[in-house]
């Protein structure tokens, strides 16, 4: 049987360049009656455009093709932005009916930071274009040498192929989303006497909203109700960003990034120096638009090193979030990674006008609160296991090219890697006797309290306060 597989590149570094277009050479060479023709999405959507023509011959390509690779490298939890356009060009001209019953699967390079993330985007996205679902393959970005990763690769391609051949049904993983509509939000008036005072936080909203009119028009404005203060609000539309992230690594060294455009300069000058965020942003297919992702991908220029310390974040939100599970574990991710702390995600998805109101005034005064006392909510495996893997990247051969990375977990001292010290080596072999072990198994428990019943032994509850400096 001849097939052909389309491979829908999304790396703006092309085809020759990018790691993960390695594994397809690497496909074409070890299946090589297989047709695959690539397509180098990342490249002709750098600038966020593409022409009609050139779009329509991609779709009759895919049209064409027994079955749709998807390649890309992991951009902040997700698809680069140039992708993300594409995908949002698909479903604006119902490509779901010409690839009704395809067989798909994805393929993708990273440093397994949040790959399962953007994997549960491509899946859902895959299924809701009419798609098979068949799997995805995640590379570490320096794992192609490894006779084993080589292996298991080959055998997804096979896997692929015989789906291809005996037109194998996938089980739906996804349910179709279900979103609100009709519902139009009203909000409510805030009176002078309720209005918050900001006591000099900054507080600034960060939008894609492009009418006042619309439910997250009108969400805004009852955040900026909310207040005595003027709040300023950016629209990301207005940012001057000249393309995509091109992962050229050339802001490694000093975090100077090679475009020459006015996005630096907000993230430094406008986004850095607030106390309080607001994201007011409308979901697109599972996501947020393309142009969000292109702001986000942009902050690469910033490396590995957060860029909302201490910042308290908000989120209102139109559309179905509830449904998509990911993009809530994208939110608090973004916000704890980047050291700041996640205070509320308000939507336009349930409840009433009454109900909504309450919630955005409610978030408005806990994040206010929370800025005065410097709250930030205490880490989770996300920033943990998150910077272990950056502590452990940059400690290696990328950081040779990440400098400007290395420098700043030098300062900090975030190269914590565990130690072999001479008690625990001690205590392992006496561990290995079965007499000791028994008798540790008896006081174990009161060992490990024994700190705690000290300390409140000795609580003074005032002195303790004062400590706090709230």
């Amino acid at each position: 049987m001849n097939m052909k597989i389309v491979v829908i590149n999304g790396s703006p570094k092309g085809n020759k360049l990018s790691f993960t277009m390695q594994y397809i050479y690497y496909a074409q060479k070890m299946f090589p009656h297989i047709e695959f023709n690539l397509i180098n999405i990342g490249q002709k959507l750098n600038n966020m455009k593409i022409k009609e023509e050139t779009f329509q011959e991609i779709l009759k390509e895919m049209d064409s093709a027994d079955g749709i690779l998807w390649s890309f490298p992991v951009y902040v939890f997700l698809v680069p932005a140039q992708l993300k356009k594409f995908i949002e060009l698909l479903f604006e001209n119902n490509a779901g009916e010409m690839l009704k019953g395809k067989v798909s699967g994805v393929v993708s390079t990273s440093m397994n930071f949040f790959d399962n993330t953007a994997f549960d985007y491509m899946h859902a996205i895959i299924e809701d274009l009419n798609m098979k679902y068949t799997g995805f393959f995640s590379n570490n970005s320096f794992d192609f040498d490894k006779i084993e990763r080589r292996k298991t690769f080959y055998t997804f391609i096979k896997n692929i192929l015989f789906a291809i051949e005996n037109q194998l049904p996938t089980q739906r993983r996804f349910n179709t989303l279900n979103i609100r509509k009709n519902f139009v939000f009203t909000p409510s008036e805030v009176l002078d006497e309720h209005q918050l005072d900001s006591n000099g936080k900054k507080i600034i909203i960060l939008t894609d909203n492009n009418t006042d009119e619309s439910n997250l028009g009108k969400m805004i404005r009852k955040f900026k109700n909310s207040f005595k203060n003027e709040i300023d609000v950016y629209s990301i539309d207005s940012i001057d960003m000249k393309g995509g992230c091109i992962s050229c690594l050339t802001c490694g060294y000093d975090n100077q990034c090679i475009y020459n455009d006015g996005y630096p300069d907000f993230i430094r000058n406008k986004l850095r120096n607030n106390d309080i965020i607001v994201y007011a942003l409308t979901l697109k297919d599972r996501y947020f638009s393309s142009r969000y992702k292109l702001f986000l991908d942009r902050a690469f220029f910033n490396g590995h090193t957060p860029i909302t310390e201490g910042v308290q974040m908000c989120y209102m939100l139109s559309g179905s979030l509830s449904q998509i599970e990911s993009l809530r574990q994208i939110i608090a991710a973004l916000s704890e990674i980047g050291g700041g702390n996640l205070v509320d995600i308000i939507t336009d998805e349930f409840g009433e006008s009454e109900e909504i109101n309450n919630l955005i005034y409610n978030m408005a005064m806990k994040a206010l609160e929370f800025s005065k006392s410097g709250y930030i909510q205490t880490p989770t495996f996300m920033s943990v296991g998150g910077y272990k893997i950056f502590r452990d990247m940059i400690y290696g051969l990328p950081g040779v090219l990440f400098q400007a990375d290395y420098r700043f977990y030098k300062k900090r001292k975030m190269f914590d890697f565990p130690k072999n010290k001479f008690t625990y080596r001690i205590m392992r072999l006496i561990f290995k006797s079965k007499k000791a072990r028994r008798l540790f198994k008896k006081k174990m428990f009161k060992i490990f309290i024994r700190p705690y019943d000290k300390f409140f032994e000795n609580l003074n509850i005032e002195q303790e306060i004062t400590e706090f400096g709230i």
